[in-house]
């Protein structure tokens, strides 16, 4: 079992090498001294690996949190990897969404604007829209 100090402990090596921790959670740590936390897990008859954050930004108590979401899905028979490329959708959904109102927005209020105003505002809101 993988405690804090063990994790910060860790050293890269030539190549990249796990560290496990317990019901699925390991450690990645990478030549390039980047850590990464992942899961594995089967699912009817195949295994996977969800990816559950770097280290530092997700901490041990945080990827072990992540992993038990993801055990109680698997408990009810959810897979968490489609279940997070839904999420992943319904953000991409919500990016179009504000396209459309942008778009309407602009259309209603363009006419009160000067024409180089309103170009460059139209330029602002579709970079918005792609970065959303």
């Amino acid at each position: 079992m993988l405690t804090a100090a063990t994790i910060k402990a860790a050293k890269p090596k030539e190549k990249p090498y796990k560290m496990h921790d317990r019901n699925g959670l390991f450690l990645i740590v990478r030549p390039n001294s980047k850590k990464w936390w992942r899961f594995r897990y089967k699912l009817g008859g195949n295994t996977k690996e969800l990816s559950m954050g770097t280290f530092p930004d997700t901490s041990l108590r945080q990827a072990r949190f992540n992993r038990d979401e993801a055990r109680i899905m698997l408990g009810k028979g959810i897979d968490p990897s489609i279940t997070r490329k839904a999420l992943r959708k319904e953000t991409t959904d919500a990016s179009e969404t504000f396209a459309v109102i942008a778009k309407e927005w602009h259309t209603r209020f363009k006419d009160k604007w000067s024409p180089g105003h309103a170009k460059r505002l139209w330029r602002t809101l579709e970079k918005d829209a792609r970065e959303t």
